[in-house]
């Protein structure tokens, strides 16, 4: 852009119709850019925040009771399996030492 007599004179072409953009056009293409914009970050929003941005006491409450009662679950089964765990090991030790024992090279004749 430069100044000629006091008047603007654009010497950007405008893609879309291969001309110098007027000042209408660049007011026009400036609004709706800027509303794209402001549409795009309201979605983003949403995207990020969820549609109720402000979550309610009760609403936080039960989510974390929910989501303890998971762990809680979670928990037992791991204990259940690292018992079982323990259990086979303990048996394939026993196993293996009653075995180690009756066939000791060390064994006093």
């Amino acid at each position: 852009m430069f100044f000629v007599n006091n008047a603007l004179a654009f010497t950007e072409i405008n893609p879309d119709t291969g001309k110098r953009w007027t000042c209408n056009e660049l007011f026009t293409a400036l609004s709706s850019e800027r509303e794209q914009r402001a549409s795009i970050s309201k979605e983003l929003d949403q995207v990020r925040l969820g549609p109720d941005v402000i979550i309610s006491w009760p609403a936080q409450s039960a989510n974390l009771r929910a989501r303890w009662a998971i762990h809680l679950d979670e928990f037992s089964i791991a204990r259940k399996q690292l018992t079982n765990l323990g259990i086979e090991l303990r048996a394939r030790f026993d196993q293996y030492k009653s075995e180690l024992n009756g066939f000791s090279l060390l064994k006093k004749s």
